[in-house]
């Protein structure tokens, strides 16, 4: 694979585009020859950033004819809505249109057959429905033909971001043999203060109003020894899971800037996109508000960790025996919507 051009898709692409910011990060050479994203702000923002390489963008997985790329992509990445199954969210598991999602995500891997894949989602998926949900959707992975499946758990501050993340990574490889070992934990090295900008515009500062609401929350929490709520991080700590609407709720990234008379702000974007493991400052923002821009980043995977997944899986695609492509193990029905990417335009 090192002597040729990496062939990549995605789904569920999002605005940040973690895949592809961790590639150029490692220097790959690489073609996007598909994405997929519904939602039509980081669709722009997608393109935005990664326009250049990719030549067909779709917008719905239920629309993408899989079949027209059997065997022609060497690594394919989904992202599935994780709402359904997140520990935070409604709980709805498989039985949600977007928890049905998943299943989606498989029969678009059994369409393209690529020679390996992985999918990204909540802890909380874990424990969906008593374990139920997460039963069905191995099942399912097992079911592809010709694959070799493996899952693990990855947390941002084991891979190199000062960021407590944890996600549940489901891998697959179109041949015989053992199951990938995932990456290694790694020291970690950096700490909030080390993605901090300087002169911090005023909006990002905390209002008294909202610290006193926020403070109020704090006080009932302690009322009921759970221990949860509004929290002041140290800058020479690393920072919680980044939400898609950072500094909206009283557990979000909270610190106290010291250059600004010691008051107390949220994150901005740039620093959560840092705290993400854009250290080179690579995501372009555009024209994007914070509402979107907290949005896209909140919802992507911490590239550090993408960087070290990506490169074990192609350490261990190196000695993997690849099957040919198999046909779909799920019959599926289709209406291809292909998109040309430069027809959609950038914001």
């Amino acid at each position: 694979m090192s002597n040729k051009k990496l062939k990549v898709a995605t789904s569920f692409s999002g605005g940040f585009g973690s895949v592809e910011l961790a590639l150029k990060y490692l220097e790959i050479d690489h073609e996007v020859v598909f994405a997929c994203e519904w939602a039509k702000a980081q669709r722009e923002s997608y393109l935005l950033n990664h326009g250049e390489p990719t030549s067909n963008f779709y917008e719905d997985i239920r629309e993408l004819d899989g079949t027209k790329y059997t065997g022609e992509i060497d690594y394919y990445h989904l992202s599935p809505p994780c709402q359904s199954y997140s520990l935070s969210g409604s709980r709805g598991g498989a039985a949600d249109d977007r928890g049905g999602l998943m299943f989606e995500a498989i029969k678009s891997i059994d369409e393209v057959q690529p020679k390996m894949f992985s999918v990204e989602n909540v802890r909380g998926l874990l424990s969906s429905n008593n374990g139920e949900d997460w039963k069905n959707i191995l099942k399912d992975f097992n079911s592809l033909k010709g694959y070799t499946i493996s899952w693990g758990i990855m947390n941002a501050k084991e891979q190199g971001t000062p960021q407590n993340r944890e996600r549940v990574f489901i891998v697959g490889f179109r041949g015989d043999g053992a199951k990938m070992s995932f990456p290694k934990r790694r020291e970690l090295k950096l700490c909030i203060k080390d993605i901090l900008e300087h002169d911090v515009d005023e909006k990002y500062f905390l209002s008294k109003n909202t610290l006193d609401c926020f403070a109020r929350h704090k006080r009932r929490h302690d009322e009921r020894k759970n221990n949860f709520g509004f929290k002041i991080k140290r800058i020479d700590d690393l920072a919680y899971s980044v939400t898609t609407r950072a500094g909206k709720r009283n557990t979000d990234n909270f610190i106290r800037d010291y250059s600004d008379k010691n008051k107390i702000r949220r994150l901005t974007p740039r620093e959560c996109a840092r705290v993400q493991g854009d250290f080179k400052d690579m995501f372009k923002f555009g024209k994007a508000s914070d509402t979107k821009l907290y949005e896209f980043i909140g919802n992507a995977m911490d590239i550090s960790t993408t960087k070290n997944l990506i490169v074990r899986m192609l350490e261990h695609l190196e000695n993997v025996n690849l099957n040919a492509p198999s046909k779909p193990s799920f019959t599926v029905s289709t209406k291809d919507k292909q998109l040309n990417l430069f027809d959609i335009g950038a914001a």
